[in-house]
């Protein structure tokens, strides 16, 4: 989703797992120009060091919540 407007940028189904959510983020960001600086929002799941690292290396800023319960 976009998140000024709400539009949907891009959709992707997937099996449930422990990581296929963040899997799907990373295809979805490569499939996008990359128009200027981007973000990316996320619940607590999102808050891996190997996935903020990913998005890192795109030169996209994470916004995820942080995990605490680790």
């Amino acid at each position: 989703m976009e998140h000024r407007h709400g539009l949907m940028v891009d959709v992707e189904i997937t099996p449930t797992s422990d990581t296929t959510e963040r899997e799907a983020a990373l295809r979805m960001l490569d499939r996008q120009r990359s128009r200027g600086r981007r973000t990316l929002a996320g619940h607590k799941r999102y808050d891996t060091r190997e996935f903020v690292a990913a998005l890192r290396e795109r030169q996209v800023t994470a916004q995820v919540a942080q995990n605490t319960d680790r």
